[in-house]
């Protein structure tokens, strides 16, 4: 799938104007430039085609609640806490 779409992707900006191909390429360049390795091995990986439980349903449903009720923590309140 990913071959196709980097096919595709390269027929469409072969046809651009080049200001057009200038931007792109600068959109792209950072864009790479943003992703980690982590990313890249998730974004690689193959998607999960499995049913969610009924403990997995229920346990988002919590998290969606809690965040609805305003019980969440910050990223930051989470870093000093664990002292990061």
């Amino acid at each position: 799938m990913a071959i196709d779409l980097r096919a595709r992707l390269s027929r469409l900006v072969s046809r651009l104007p080049d200001e057009d191909v200038r931007a792109t390429l600068a959109f792209a360049e950072e864009r790479a430039a943003q992703r980690d390795p982590l990313e890249e091995k998730l974004l690689a990986a193959p998607e999960e085609n499995e049913e969610l439980g009924d403990d997995e349903v229920a346990a988002i449903r919590d998290g969606l609640a809690d965040r609805e009720a305003g019980r969440v923590y910050s990223a930051e309140s989470v870093k000093r806490e664990l002292g990061i």
